[in-house]
């Protein structure tokens, strides 16, 4: 049998080591030793001449190398197999730097390399070749959860997008016969936001004693807007907040929090959005199952571009049940549910019952909401059309004036993660829009990136033979400026509405702007205790003009026409090192301590920058430097002075931050636990009748319930408080939250 063996893996991962000790007799071909263009001929030839054993010896990181090899390879009747070695970046690192005479990579150059490697990894799939083996640590997929063991041989009911439908929801488990006790409830996702019921719909799942759910993009979105993460409200969302008083609950966010995205239940797989249809469902990436709908395209809503996911789904695969796209005729066949009927738009709510395999219909009993593909289809403008299909998938966010006129959109962390850049998102870094006209109101920089991070960024690629300039590199928050309803106003990069927003609009309201062209748009890097990242400039608070540009065309002003405009306006402008090239920055990068670095702009426009060690080295700790951090240190509700200490003297202001914020949160909550626990407490010492203790702490919420059995018992609440005050995912608890529960525990 000929085989093909593909490597994957970083630069130092031992590619060349597992080569010569396991695949000794194999025809190696190297890009290292054979050359870019040459080691593609050679690897051609071997397989025209059916050589019976090759390896090619790549990093491979991206779907569209590791193509260049397999498909050949197969068409040519070979076994394909990916070798993955997914050895960890800083050992990769480490064994660049220390050894000597490699071909390509030179030691001071395999950061960079490896960081490229790492950004640029598409993860491989066995669908990719007949056979794939793993060496070193297992990568990170989205596990499955599997339930087919606690379904057992109950009945179970798989149930689309349910939005808040609960009479909808009763008329389908009518419709089945259904035994709240005895069989089991799986959604897809989506039971919140849009609808009229959706508090009701919430409380009566959680009542069940066999529900399980994935997790939608709906409630993945609630939990950001519970993080902080600004998210767009309206409509939706904001429905779910009001059917909570208007304050979606803590344990309702930490229940919701823990929902899995796979589930694998005796019939197939669960999931809310889709599959990668070229990946098995146990490799598959967070974004796929909650916002999959066409595969293929620019994004997930990109129909001219991609095909619906599940028509590339292959026959032999397991069943896959799904929602998350409303069609009332969704595909319902062999190894493919779709149960996302668009009750809440006035379609119907479906359930796949495994009893008898068929998928059962409720019809809603109005229209309560306007689909976002209606809403969509209303906007007038295709660039802002885009830009809410972006906004909906996840690749972005954004803000709304107060009167719902201009929306500005900035990339998310979703879109960084996954490098979904295209002329959408890269052009998404807080730009302004009219809403009903289309009309760009505000063009700030389109995103550009560290030198070298890309490989259009690699120092080979770049016109260095045309004029740039060097600019420094500010630590604030980028800020823009816009005109609304004939005042000057100034956006963060996300939004109308931040902290920076409102100080930046107030400092600027000062200025006479009036000189102004219509079409320009100011930049600035706002500068203020608020935007502080690392740097504080000795505690300044100021606007520098960065750089300006039409908002009609895109073009960008010249510096001395900018220089001009921010004189007229009293305003600082960012520094211009004349006489600097990129060497002396990339020197400056590595030795310099308290700036943050340069941004170089070339004559085309395109700009790339490059960071101090000393700053990156800050940011990295400041990565580490958490609330959680912090919260593994403290005992009995103090953190120790001695681990302040330990962090460097320009973050030490933010690790007092979370010091105060930790030991505030435990104070206050360990008072008011004891002045509703203690004189319970104390009554049964003196009465000794348990029972009776019992039966009163029974009526507590549960933080305060096991409070008093702990001090009933002489033992310590410290533990317990510290549980109640852990910052999950970095994100602060609501102690007021709590306290108002031990409070009412009183009144009771």
């Amino acid at each position: 049998m000929k085989q093909l063996v593909l490597l994957v893996g970083s630069q130092g991962s031992g590619k060349t080591t597992y080569c010569e000790n396991s695949l000794k007799g194999y025809l190696r071909v190297s890009q290292d030793d054979q050359g870019r263009k040459e080691h593609l001929d050679v690897f051609q030839k071997a397989i025209d001449a059916g050589e019976p054993l090759v390896v090619v010896d790549r990093i491979n990181a991206e779907k569209a190398q590791r193509g260049r090899y397999l498909v050949p390879a197969k068409k040519a009747g070979y076994h394909t197999k990916i070798v993955w070695l997914t050895t960890d970046k800083v050992e990769c690192v480490k064994r660049c730097k220390n050894r000597r005479g490699h071909p390509m990579l030179k030691p001071d150059d395999a950061e960079k390399a490896i960081a490229m490697y790492f950004s640029r990894l598409q993860a491989p799939s066995r669908r990719e070749a007949d056979e794939m083996e793993v060496i070193g640590p297992p990568p990170y997929f989205v596990p499955v959860t599997d339930i087919r063991e606690q379904i057992g041989q109950r009945n179970y009911l798989v149930v689309g997008d349910i939005h808040g439908c609960f009479d909808e929801l009763m008329d389908l488990l009518s419709q089945v016969s259904f035994n709240k006790e005895e069989d089991v409830l799986i959604s897809v996702g989506d039971l919140i936001d849009r609808g009229p019921k959706i508090k009701e719909v919430m409380d009566f799942v959680r009542s069940l004693p066999h529900f399980y759910s994935v997790m939608g993009n709906h409630e993945d979105k609630m939990l950001r807007l519970f993080r902080g993460t600004p998210v767009k409200i309206a409509h939706g969302l904001q429905k779910t907040v009001d059917s909570y008083g208007g304050k979606i609950p803590q344990e309702v966010a930490d229940w919701v929090r823990d929902w899995p995205l796979i589930l694998r239940v005796p019939d197939g797989y669960v999931v809310h959005g889709g599959f990668d249809p070229l990946k098995l469902p146990e490799e598959q990436s967070k974004s796929d199952c909650i916002f999959m709908r066409y595969y293929g395209g620019a994004n997930y809503f990109d129909s001219e571009g991609g095909t619906f996911w599940y028509k590339l789904w292959p026959e032999d695969a397991p069943r896959v049940f799904f929602g998350h796209d409303p069609h009332t005729d969704g595909p319902n066949y062999n190894n493919i549910c779709h149960l996302d009927g668009g009750a809440v738009f006035g379609g119907y709510l479906k359930g796949w019952w495994s009893k008898d395999k068929v998928v059962y219909f409720a019809s809603a009993k109005e229209k309560y909401s306007q689909s976002e593909m209606e809403a969509l289809a209303n906007t007038p403008n295709e660039e802002v059309m885009k830009r809410e299909q972006y906004l909906i998938a996840g690749l972005l966010r954004g803000d709304r004036t107060d009167d719902g006129e201009l929306a500005v959109y900035t990339y998310t962390d979703q879109c960084t993660f996954e490098r979904a850049w295209d002329s959408i998102t890269a052009n998404s870094r807080g730009h302004i829009f009219n809403v009903k006209t289309g009309e760009c109101v505000a063009r700030p920089f389109p995103k550009f990136w560290n030198l070298s991070e890309r490989p259009e960024t690699a120092m080979d690629k770049l016109p260095w033979n045309e004029p740039y300039e060097v600019f420094e590199k500010l630590d604030g928050c980028l800020g823009t400026l816009y005109k609304h309803k004939g005042k000057f106003a100034i956006a963060s990069r996300g939004s109308f509405h931040s902290q920076m927003s409102t100080w930046a609009t107030k400092f600027i309201g000062s200025k006479n702007l009036s000189f102004l062209p219509e079409e320009t748009t100011l930049v600035f890097e706002i500068i203020g205790p608020e935007s502080k990242i690392i740097l504080n400039y000795n505690g300044e608070e100021n606007l520098y003009v960065l750089a300006a540009f039409n908002r009609l065309t895109g073009d960008e002003y010249p510096r001395s026409q900018v220089e001009e405009w921010a004189a007229k306006a009293g305003l600082p402008v960012v520094e211009k090192h004349a006489s600097l090239k990129v060497e002396d920055c990339l020197k400056i990068a590595k030795e310099m301590k308290g700036r943050e670095g340069f941004v170089i702009r070339f004559h085309n426009g395109m700009r790339v920058k490059i960071k101090t060690d000393w700053y990156c080295q800050l940011a990295k700790i400041m990565a580490n430097l958490s609330p959680i951090c912090l919260w593994e240190c403290m005992k009995d509700g103090k953190v120790p002075s001695e681990r302040l200490r330990e962090i460097p003297e320009e973050l030490r202001g933010l690790a007092e931050q979370y010091k105060q914020k930790l030991e505030e949160q435990y104070g206050q909550l360990f008072e008011e636990l004891v002045k509703i626990v203690k004189p319970l407490v104390d009554q049964y010492r003196d009465s000794g009748d348990r029972k009776a203790f019992a039966l009163k702490a029974k009526t507590f919420c549960s933080l305060a319930r096991a409070s008093a059995f702990l001090m009933a018992d002489k033992k310590p609440i410290s533990d317990l408080v510290m549980d109640a005050i852990y910052p999950k995912s970095n994100n602060w608890v609501d102690v007021d939250y709590l306290i108002e529960d031990i409070k009412a525990c009183r009144e009771s």
